[in-house]
């Protein structure tokens, strides 16, 4: 019998832009598998670029065209799928990803999904190695009969038949593989070699599962216990990657809780080896556990400063973590790790993750969630709730219990035109609950951008500690910069004004209305130039690049209004120090030319001492003694910056900004300084 011809693919939409598009390690796994226990029968090819292969399902119609699904790829998919079956109807096209789990592959949900996608013959549940095995299984058996193999159950998988695509067969449900190196290595095979071009970002797994069982995340649903990969093997792969890829390269890992094992220690304590001897990876990107803080200390500080260290508590409200069936870490336990990991190196950088719009979270309570961790130091990542298929959270019962409203965005850098054809992928959020009007959770749009910018991405962090130290919470002074925002004129109100323009096409009450609006020659022109994108760091760049001085005169006239209200006999001294370090800010940003270089900085003179300020970790009053500082990119700092704008280089430098942001950490974007003052013959270097 002859090969049978798979195209697997990975699919993201690279129409037109640039992105961050990770190694095919999902359908990597899975062909390997399948390679492995159907000897000599099978003939694979691998895709991350839809319009690739579309080209090639239309020049060699393979056999089965195999897809992973997720939000951001579901309509390209459906297109891709009929594309196959116009080219050969008894092509076998099958899905797999989260889209269906456990919790929802039952015919009541399954029908419309499978009516509206009616290309698809078949969907591999949970990890879909067994099940897509057994399917192909099938599929030989029956003498490739596309049909054929629709009658009977398949064990990890469910079939569609019917003229409308709305009955299923769904099979039994399968265990998860638990030795993991059963699965053989697509990088140790040199499946991925092909890859290997820049442009795609190396991902690693190194176990599977989540003990946690969040209802709106889909991570573990479908096994049984933690899995684990050798050592040897994850050691491999990390050599294996360093020496194919440039310096300065990020590694994502997939796990789901980095350091949830003690040999992740030793894991951490490899990537930084490999980063001093090969200078890749340049940055290690993990989702941190959520349990065992000392663990979590330990791992971070093998990582010496290549990784963001993140706590990720999405809520501190008792009653919502009972909701979302939740744990996180105590919060003395988190006190305690960002005081030593900041006392062990100053210039780490911590994050967390919070989430607005979940079950019994109120305004009062997701503000107060912000300011504590502000309090600790922390980047606070502010993320609207959305729903994912497949995850408790979007069950039916529980949207009647906790949701009033949801609307529809388009995926962030997720269209494009793919044979001839507008493709749009939506994405359903929350709105409005049971405990937070629409209003309130609207209300937070702007507020979580002013978060991001000014005190995340610490483009006026500086400026936010000082205040901080005059007894004004940084949160709050945001709070009132978003409620003054919207009577500005001048660049600031167009800013507040075009960012709510924005929002509202957040809110699209169906996935149609949103097609047929960025459908419009006008609104999709904006797509194609990447004038709209994720609006935090959209207008994070506007705000930069656009019109600095304005938004800086903007803030010191808001802290002026604030300070007059506080009425002490200091008044002068504390706006000039606050204008002084609002300059501060504006002179550490990296400069860049037109064609975004980077640029060496000059040396600039203060009043105050703000260098040595900022070494006493912002605490204590600023010294009022003349100092000249000189800004200036370290040259690890300045290679990195090069390799990324290379990487994510596009026609719209927005783009290639903010693709730069969002896995690595803000400090690449500010130079260092040091200080030479009359009364010291020495350098001192400030973070």
């Amino acid at each position: 019998m002859r090969k049978v011809k798979i195209y697997f693919g990975d699919l993201v939409h690279t129409w037109e832009k640039t992105s961050i598009w990770t190694m095919p390690l999902n359908i990597g796994f899975i062909a390997e598998y399948a390679k492995k226990h159907i000897e000599n029968e099978l003939e694979i090819r691998l895709f991350k670029c839809p319009t690739k292969m579309i080209d090639a399902i239309k020049g060699d119609a393979p056999d089965v065209v195999a897809l992973s699904h997720y939000v951001w790829n579901t309509s390209l998919n459906k297109l891709v799928f009929q594309i196959a079956k116009q080219q050969n109807q008894n092509t076998l096209t099958v899905g797999g990803g989260p889209s269906f789990t456990n919790l929802n592959a039952i015919p009541e949900v399954a029908a419309p999904f499978f009516k509206h996608h009616k290309y698809c013959d078949a969907w591999v549940l949970n990890q879909g190695e067994l099940g897509f095995v057994g399917l192909m299984k099938s599929f030989i058996n029956s003498g490739l009969n596309t049909p054929k193999i629709k009658s009977n159950p398949i064990d990890g998988c469910f079939t569609v038949d019917g003229k409308d695509s709305s009955e299923t067969t769904i099979g039994k449900v399968l265990n998860s593989i638990l030795n993991l190196d059963e699965i053989p290595s697509p990088y140790l095979s040199g499946l991925f070699d092909e890859f290997f071009d820049g442009s795609i970002t190396p991902i690693l797994e190194s176990n599977r599962s989540c003990p946690y069982r969040c209802t709106f995340c889909a991570f573990g649903i479908g096994t049984q216990k933690l899995a684990r990969f050798s050592e040897e093997r994850i050691y491999a792969e990390i050599d294996y990657i360093t020496d194919r890829c440039a310096k300065g390269a990020t590694i994502i890992f997939s796990d789901a809780n980095f350091s949830i094992l003690e040999r992740d220690v030793q894991i951490a304590r490899y990537l930084y080896q490999s980063h001093v001897k090969k200078g890749t990876p340049g940055h290690v990107f993990v989702y941190w556990n959520k349990s065992n803080p000392e663990r979590v200390l330990r791992t971070a500080k093998e990582f010496q400063g290549i990784s963001q260290v993140g706590a990720s508590m999405q809520t501190f409200h008792p009653d919502t973590l009972t909701a979302i069936k939740r744990r996180n870490l105590p919060i003395d336990s988190v006190v305690r790790m960002a005081e030593e990991l900041l006392n062990f190196k100053k210039d780490i950088h911590l994050y967390s993750d919070l989430i607005v719009g979940l079950p019994m979270e109120t305004w009062e309570s997701h503000l107060e969630a912000n300011k504590k961790l502000m309090d600790l130091g922390f980047e606070v990542l502010n993320f609207n709730l959305h729903l994912i298929p497949g995850t408790e959270m979007e069950s039916k019962s529980h949207r009647q219990q906790y949701i009033r409203k949801t609307g529809w965005r388009l995926h962030d850098n997720a269209f494009g035109i793919y044979d001839d054809q507008k493709v749009f992928e939506c994405q359903e959020v929350v709105l409005e609950t049971t405990t937070m009007t629409r209003t309130e959770l609207h209300s937070f749009r702007f507020l979580h951008y002013l978060f991001q910018f000014m005190w995340g991405r610490r483009w006026y962090y500086d400026y936010l500690m000082y205040v901080k130290s005059l007894g004004i919470h940084p949160a709050d002074m945001m709070v009132k910069m978003a409620k003054e925002a919207q009577y500005q004129s001048g660049p600031v109100g167009k800013l507040y004004a075009n960012f709510n323009r924005d929002h509202s096409y957040e809110q699209f009450d169906t996935s149609e209305e949103l097609i047929e609006f960025w459908s419009q020659p006008e609104n999709f022109l904006r797509l194609k130039t990447s004038d709209y994108g994720k609006l935090n760091y959209h207008y994070s760049y506007v705000a930069i690049l656009e019109c600095p001085e304005e938004f800086t005169n903007f803030i010191l006239a808001v802290t002026q209004s604030v300070l007059e209200k506080k009425k002490d006999g200091h008044f002068e001294t504390k706006l000039n120090q606050c204008r002084e370090v609002l300059q501060f800010c504006l002179d550490k940003r990296v400069k860049f030319t037109r064609q975004l270089e980077p640029l060496r900085m000059q040396t600039i003179n203060y009043a105050n001492n703000w260098v040595d300020w900022k070494n006493a970790k912002c605490l204590g009053e600023v010294k009022r003694e003349g100092t000249q500082v000189e800004f200036y990119l370290p040259e690890k700092q300045e290679r990195l910056l090069k390799y990324q704008l290379n990487q994510y280089k596009s026609n719209n430098k927005y783009l290639t900004l903010r693709k730069m942001s969002e896995y690595t950490s803000p400090e690449q974007f500010f130079y260092k300084a040091r200080i030479f003052s009359s009364a010291k013959s020495t350098q001192m270097e400030a973070a």
